[in-house]
């Protein structure tokens, strides 16, 4: 849900010194990619190439430069659009049959959301019913058989990637282990309800399991599945049906304060979107301090985490709805209960036996920036550390994740592409790694930091230079 775009720019409006920077950065990338591939000696990242070839034509495609979008987009279509083997089920073509399947998918999602920008319609919604019935083929044939199933590979390395690339999938959440988990009686209801569109059924399979609960699981756990499920459905169902199920979500931040942090902001990011998507400013405000109550109930060395998750998804709701005043007070709030009134330099000697929980930190402190508290001295800590030769040492993950968050804090400032180019060009190569169970057909922390780099650049409600 949090991938919101703006209208793109019309043909021309955008002006040709930066979209010849955004080229730039494009080649720059490349270039990374490259040298990724040979200091690892893993021609695997290679297969990356066409991908953010793809990112970045959404991205000139979002600016109005067709001409460059088509350009990438025919160019991807060369490598990644080609024939499945005559017998997928060959244990000699295995390999090359899940390769195939993820590559024409992955070519024809990507390729869907740049028409739309070239289109001039902000891209958003299901993919094509083309594209996702050609998901359904791959779907049936990961159902025919257990054992040497190229099909299974396939469904799963591509649900991987639109569950991460807010690009191919900004509104749905996949789950790409579907296939793997057996639904409870619950969900099992709620599954039939919405394909006989029974609204009828599926307010009363909710109502019952958010007061009687479901057998041998705690009521408060059940709560939570539940809304976390029904919440991106709930419009569809009414007002009435969406602030009932607005204002259960604080009880169950309490009440289920240890649960995994992604469900917690995942359920508050949710609830935001439904809020304002009716403009209830009285249900967001509530939300807002649930989430403070819930970061001040979080022990300190998991705030900063559950700060940043719900800052990166919560915020981009907030300021799509146009609750300018309500992000102002929850950056304001939200950065005392992270730093509690020290320093930077402070912060960075209180964590320095703990690297990933300073990371963890610094990441949160850019996500918090605002006009009262500029991401400049942040800025300059995270470039410290990721470029730096003193830096500290973090895991592949981590480091992606404070690059990511480098990226997209500079893209709001005035120097955003000499600060990214001058990141893919210094980056040592070898700090990212293609060690995911997708690693043959996409790396997935190269891909996130490409495309977080696309977002950051291409879109028309920043500061953009027009002609």
């Amino acid at each position: 849900m949090s991938g919101f775009w703006p209208t793109p720019a019309a043909p021309g409006t955008v002006a040709p010194a930066h979209l010849a920077k955004v080229r730039e950065l494009h080649g720059t990338v490349r270039n990374w990619l490259d040298r990724s591939a040979t200091a690892r000696s893993n021609q695997h990242l290679a297969a990356n190439l066409p991908y953010a070839d793809l990112m970045f034509a959404f991205g000139f495609a979002t600016l109005g430069g067709a001409a460059t979008a088509n350009e990438l987009v025919e160019g991807a279509r060369r490598v990644l659009v080609v024939p499945i083997p005559e017998d997928p089920y060959d244990p000699k073509t295995f390999g090359a049959t899940i390769s195939a399947l993820v590559s024409n998918f992955l070519f024809t999602a990507l390729h869907c959301r740049t028409q739309q920008a070239l289109a001039g319609k902000p891209p958003g919604g299901p993919l094509s019913a083309e594209i996702l019935a050609n998901r359904e083929m791959i779907a049936k044939g990961a159902g025919s058989r257990t054992v040497l199933n190229p099909y299974l590979r396939a469904a799963y390395a591509t649900d991987c990637f639109r569950l991460v690339s807010r690009i191919v999938e900004p509104e749905e959440q996949v789950n790409p282990y579907a296939a793997w988990v057996r639904l409870n009686p619950v969900q099992i209801q709620l599954k039939r309800a919405v394909e006989l569109n029974d609204q009828a059924a599926f307010v009363a399979v909710v109502r019952q399991n958010l007061i009687e609960g479901a057998e041998g699981k705690p009521l408060s756990e059940v709560q939570l599945n539940a809304l976390y499920d029904v919440l991106p459905l709930a419009p569809q169902i009414g007002e009435a049906f969406t602030i009932d199920l607005l204002n259960l979500i604080p009880a169950a931040l309490i009440a289920n304060s240890t649960a995994p942090l992604g469900r917690l902001s995942g359920l508050l990011e949710r609830g935001y979107f439904c809020a304002g998507h009716f403009g209830f400013a009285d249900a967001v405000s509530k939300l807002s301090n649930a989430l403070l109550n819930l970061v001040q109930r979080t022990p300190e060395v998991l705030r900063a985490r559950l700060v940043a998750l719900t800052t990166g998804s919560c915020l981009p709701v907030l300021k799509k709805f146009g609750f300018a005043n309500e992000v102002s007070r929850l950056l304001s709030a939200l950065l005392d209960e992270v730093t509690h009134g020290a320093t930077l330099t402070e912060l960075r000697a209180r964590y320095a036996a703990s690297p990933e929980l300073w990371a963890s930190t610094l990441r949160t402190l850019l996500g918090l920036s605002s006009p009262d508290n500029p991401s400049h001295p942040y800025q300059e800590a995270a470039r410290s550390q990721l470029l730096g030769r003193d830096a500290i040492s973090l895991t592949p993950a981590g480091y992606t994740e404070l690059a990511r968050a480098y990226v997209a804090a500079v893209g709001e400032s005035d120097v955003a592409f000499a600060g990214i180019t001058d990141l893919f060009r210094e980056m040592n190569p070898t700090k990212i790694t293609n060690t995911w169970t997708t690693a043959e057909y996409y790396s997935r922390l190269h891909i996130l930091l490409v495309e977080d780099t696309v977002l950051a650049v291409c879109r028309t409600d920043r500061e953009t230079p027009l002609s």
